[in-house]
Formats: structure tokens, sequence, C-alpha cells
């Protein structure tokens, strides 16, 4: 069946609620779903593969210095918004930064995070690697590990995104585990970064899409929506009115039900 990229934010709105995620951090969920919808269509049986074991115990979430947390399994669509926010923070006071997410879940919709990045002004290299189950439903739908690198655009940012581990584009000291890599280059602090990526990637046989090719693949989507699974909507649609469920205990309890 097809899906419109307008509906989406409501279903997935209610969703992401009835899963246990804050009213607080349900907007940014919701567009980490709907990005990765736009550019590969997969939101809805990820969605349904992964909710079983959705983390939303914002309680797991640690600290281990200044560069690195330690997620807990907690689900990406919670960590990636905090994770970019500490990034943006002290790449601004630094110029670049390194950011590390250790034992994330949930990684298939980390990549609207990294073009977020490229919104406030920075180059941003992304990488994520999975393990167990998240590893098996991502290679089935996607893939268990990714890297994307964008720059600043117009109406989107240039891309590169590849399996190639993040150690290849930007820190061959670094190496990849499971989990997630951020980094952020303000332009104008390393003006070589992203000549040096690009030379990377042209090494490498990788292709840059432009913000054209990106713009207009996304005012596609928009306009004539993409496919999924029926059984799989209907099944996330059905958990979705577990919020109507709620509102409406909570009407009958205020009424002296």
């Amino acid at each position: 069946m097809r899906i419109s990229h307008m509906e989406t934010a409501f279903w997935y709105g209610c969703a992401l609620r009835v899963a246990g995620i804050s009213a607080g951090a349900i907007h940014a969920a919701t567009r980490m779903m709907q990005w990765t919808d736009l550019r590969y269509g997969f939101s809805v049986s990820y969605f349904e593969r992964s909710r079983s074991a959705l983390n939303t115990d914002t309680a797991q979430l640690r600290l281990l210095d200044e560069h690195t947390i330690d997620a807990g399994g907690l689900t990406s669509l919670i960590v990636g918004p905090i994770l970019l926010d500490r990034a943006t923070v002290l790449a601004k006071t630094n110029g670049r930064t390194t950011i590390r997410g250790r034992d994330v879940g949930n990684c298939g919709w980390l990549g609207h995070i990294a073009e977020l990045a490229t919104r406030r002004g920075f180059a941003a290299t992304l990488s994520f690697s999975t393990e167990g189950e998240d590893a098996g439903i991502l290679s089935d739908i996607y893939s268990k590990a990714r890297t994307m690198v964008g720059f600043p655009g117009e109406e989107a940012p240039w891309w590169i995104e590849t399996n190639v581990a993040y150690s290849d584009f930007v820190d061959k000291k670094i190496q990849t585990e499971p989990g997630m890599i951020l980094t952020l280059v303000n332009p104008a602090h390393d003006p070589a970064h992203t000549e040096a990526v690009r030379r990377s990637a042209d090494e490498l046989g990788l292709t840059m899409i432009t913000p054209d090719t990106l713009a207009e693949s996304d005012h596609l989507r928009i306009r004539e929506g993409w496919d999924a699974d029926d059984a799989e909507w209907r099944s996330l649609a059905e958990f979705s009115f577990g919020v109507l469920a709620e509102s409406t205990e909570q009407s009958l309890r205020s009424a002296g039900a």
C-alpha cells in the first residue's frame, strides 16, 4: 500500500508515545523516522520488527566522558538528538569534535542527525555499527553498518553514503565498534577537511550525491508517497491506538468512573 509523508507525522507520533517516548522527545523522533522514509522507505517495517525490544528507558543513559555516552541500549530515536546537541556545542566551541555513542539501539534511524548537522553549518560524518537483533533486522532491510558524510548545501546537503568504515574517511586511528561515531567540523575552522574527505571518497570510488538530486528525491516522495507492507502498516496503526485508549481511561478516571 502507499502511505504519505503527512499521515506518518500523526501515526508515528502516536506509536512512539505508546512505546514510551516522552512527549518532549516525540517531535525529533518522528522527524528521524520520516527522514528515513524519504530516503529509504523502511521506517514502518523497521519499527514493527523492532518495537518489542524498543528501549525507551532514559535511566540507562550514562556520560562516560566529555565525548562518550553509554546509551545502555536506549533507542537512537532518543539518543541521536542528544548526541547531536552535545556535538554541536563542542564543535561551536572548538571548531570540531568527535562524539561516540556506545550500545545505541535501533541505529537505522540515525542518518537524520547527520543531515541536521549540515543544516547547522557543519561538515558531518556519522558511522554506526550494530550487533545482535538490530544487526539482523538492518541486514535484511538496509545495512547493519553504515557511514554517511554530509556538507552544507542550500536546499539539501552534499551527501556520501556507503558501507565503508568511518576510519577510511576521517581518522584511521578510530575504529568503528558497535554503536555510533559522529564528527562535526566547522568548515571555517578547518577549510581543508571537506577536500580531504572528498579525496577519500574519490579514492574509494564513491559518488557524492548533489543537493539538487536529494531535494528532488525528497519532493517526489512527499508528493507521491511510498510503498509499505499492508500488514505492517495496519499493525503499527493498531499499536498507535493505545494513545487513544490511554486518553479514554484518563477521562473516565477524571469523571469519577
